[in-house]
């Protein structure tokens, strides 16, 4: 586990998405009391286990996109107390037993250490982002992504190269499906999403898949640069 700032961590762990190697990463916050908020969980391991246990205690688990479910069954499994938190494709993907929906109806119990934002209007995607307030970071599952690692070798590399980055994966970036206009259903509600983000007070963003963007990276510049090319 990673320290990023006080009471709020990170595991790294990786996917493959054709073949090609990428970063995952799930975010952990201490909350008061002792309670541990996950985010976007990876596989857990008993090393994993041993240094949550450290940290305190599993209360909240979030899946946040649909796109981000592999790990929840494990997770939920593993701690039975813990309340679910996931968005509403997750559950026509999954079986999953006593879950709150991560939607626009969705009452924050987090509040004020956590805020909640739903990106409306992509109901494919329906992901959720969080603010940490203490920590200034914005999280995020898959709406920032950063594909600007090291090409990888041989067939990897040029699956990258040719199939992936003309996609779109490439750089600091949003889902290329976002770039399709007829994948956005709603763009008022979804404009008006992403003003709400934008108004927070972040200086980090904590991404699941490729690098931090830092205070020293403009992380609401950037952020707002990506949103426009999504409503412009």
């Amino acid at each position: 586990m990673i320290s990023v700032a006080e009471n709020l961590w990170v595991h790294e762990d990786s996917i493959r998405l054709l073949l090609v190697p990428f970063g995952l990463r799930m975010t952990v916050a201490r909350l008061t009391g002792g309670r541990l908020w996950i985010h976007s969980p990876t596989p857990l391991s008993s090393n994993l286990r041993d240094e949550l246990e450290s940290l305190g205690s599993v209360a909240y688990i979030a899946g946040a996109a649909n796109g981000h479910n592999i790990s929840l069954r494990q997770w939920h499994a593993a701690y039975p107390d813990a309340r679910l938190y996931v968005s509403p494709g997750i559950p026509r993907r999954i079986d999953l037993q006593d879950y709150v929906l991560l939607d626009d109806s969705f009452l924050n119990p987090w509040f004020p250490e956590l805020t909640h934002q739903y990106i409306a209007g992509v109901p494919y995607f329906d992901e959720s982002v969080f603010f940490h307030a203490a920590s200034k970071s914005l999280i995020v599952t898959d709406f920032v992504q950063d594909h600007s690692g090291a090409v990888p070798g041989l067939l990897a590399g040029a699956i990258k190269r040719c199939v992936l980055e003309p996609l779109g994966f490439r750089g600091l970036c949003t889902p290329p499906q976002l770039k399709n206009p007829a994948r956005i259903k709603d763009k008022v509600a979804f404009a008006s999403s992403l003003q709400r983000i934008r108004a927070w007070d972040f200086r980090r963003i904590i991404v699941a898949h490729g690098k931090i963007v830092e205070a020293d990276d403009n992380a609401r510049k950037l952020f707002a640069a990506l949103c426009d090319s999504l409503t412009t």
